[in-house]
Formats: C-alpha cells, structure tokens, sequence
C-alpha cells in the first residue's frame, strides 16, 4: 500500500529518473527539473518548484549544487534555487542530499533535518559494483591490449578496490593489490591476486600496463609517476578534490590518465538510481518507526 507521504525530488542525472520511478511506487512523489520525455512515468507528478505542495522528504542529487545556490540539475532549462524548496516542506520534513558541500546550512539554519545519503554505510557497499564495472570498461576500452594477461595494480582494497581486482583477476588479468593494512594484503592473496604495502610502489609500478587507483589521496606522485611506462594506463577512482593522482605531473609526462568520477551515473544509471532510492525509503521508514 502507498504511503500518503509526500516526496520532492530535486534535479539530478539519470540516476534520478530511476530514482523518482522506484519512489513513485511507495510515496505521492513529485519531480522537478525532468520533462515528462525524461520520465514517462505518469507515477511521477512533474511540476515547477513554485506548484510543489507540503512536502514531507525533499531528495536532492549528488552533488546537492554545483555553484552553492541552485540545485544540481542538469535537466533542467532553468534555474532551481535551494531556497525556493524551503516554503514547499512541511515543519518535520527532511532533506536528503548527496554531498551537500556546506549547503546543508540553508536547510538546517530553517530548522530541517539533513541527511547525506552518499555516507551511508549501504551506499557505498551497493555503489562499488557500478564503479568497478565502470573502471573495467574503460580498461576494455582504452588499453591496446587484452585485460586478459595485462599487469595491472589496483591501489587500495576498499569497497572499490577489492571488488575491481576480483573482477580484474577473473578476467584473467595479473591483478597485484598495493595496500597499508596486513589484513587487506592478505584478503587480496585469499583471491588469487599478489599483494604489496605501499612503499614497495616505485618498485613495482615499472612493469604495469594499467594502474587503478582508489585511494583518495595522491599516491601517484610525480616521484612515482616518473617511473611509469610511458604506455601505461591510469585509472582515477578517488573523488574530488584531488583524487590520487598528480594530474599536472602525468600531463606533463605524456602519460594517459582517465579521472573517472561519477561512474555509476555514467555506466548503470537505472540501477544506481534504484540503490540511492531504496536506501532513501529504508532511512524513511526507520524514521518513521
């Protein structure tokens, strides 16, 4: 039975349009920034900011904004500014948001609840699988080898990192896991790839034909970088603001370096929509209890 909440969501990419489809399904939702073209479900009411009603949960995207006024909408013909959803919430609604990048105060200085959903424990353990599908892709397609055979590193052995080698290692690759725990080196063994400690890098780093790194702080260093074979693909999984790598050094040294953030978006858009949707109603409902 569907709830008689009512729901906002906000701008996004197209992981938002899966997104509006799957809470259409629990909650009275209602869209702003998308064209009934972008989301032919007629579940979903499509309304401009100034004809939303009482909303009890808004959801924004990830990020909430990219200039820290309006909301991250890449749909949208016009302008959304954060502050106009503020008169279409209820007194208890809450805000939902992917990296709100000190937007949140616009929320909380009203007297609302702000949650950021990308910490969410769930969240990251579902958005690995996207990630690392979307990192194998782009070794598919930009390596002038077969992934089967190559030598490739992947740095750090997260939620991202261990899922990629494992995938990596399955397709036959010669996976070498670098990492700074004992345990993570260990469990990378456990699936049949060579594991390293991080200060035995610049020794290894010579022979690779791909490196995908996941560690959100600059590994890859112009030290580093300078012992990189000059045919060597790197793949960036680390978020902003650095990632971790030294582009200008990589740049500088011809080497082919691929940033890839957003990967979920970009490959599995439907899927990665439903996951932030779903995490979203299990918050929902555990507030509610």
């Amino acid at each position: 039975m569907k709830s008689k909440l009512k729901l906002l969501i906000a701008g996004g990419d197209k992981r938002f349009i899966s997104s509006a489809e799957k809470f259409s399904q629990y909650y009275e939702t209602y869209a702003v920034g998308f064209t009934r073209e972008q989301i032919p479900d007629e579940h979903v009411i499509l309304c401009d900011v100034e004809n939303v009603p009482a909303c009890d949960a808004v959801v924004l995207p990830v990020p909430v904004s990219v200039d820290g006024v309006n909301v991250n909408a890449p749909f949208s013909e016009k302008n959304i500014p954060l502050s106009l959803i503020i008169p279409h919430m209820k007194h208890d609604a809450i805000v939902y948001g992917g990296k709100f990048n000190g937007t949140e105060s616009l929320f909380q200085n009203a007297g609302f609840v702000t949650c950021d959903y990308v910490k969410n424990e769930e969240f990251s353990v579902r958005n690995a699988v996207p990630s690392a599908e979307g990192a194998l892709q782009i070794l598919l397609e930009e390596l002038p080898v077969t992934v089967a055979g190559s030598r490739i590193l992947v740095l750090g052995f997260g939620r991202i990192g261990s899922y990629l080698a494992k995938i990596l290692h399955a397709l036959g690759a010669d996976v070498t896991v670098v990492a700074r725990k004992p345990e993570a080196l260990a469990k990378a063994q456990q699936i049949g790839c060579h594991a390293v400690y991080f200060d035995e890098l610049p020794e290894i780093v010579r022979d690779a034909d791909a490196i995908c790194n996941t560690v959100p702080v600059v590994v890859l260093n112009g030290g580093i970088l300078e012992k990189v074979r000059k045919n060597c693909l790197i793949v960036d999984l680390a978020s902003r603001p650095t990632g971790g790598t030294d582009f200008s050094k990589a740049r500088e040294l011809q080497l082919k370096t691929i940033w890839a953030l957003g990967l979920p978006a970009k490959v599995a858009p439907v899927t990665a929509g439903e996951i932030i949707a779903q995490i979203i109603i299990t918050m929902q409902k555990e507030r509610r209890e």
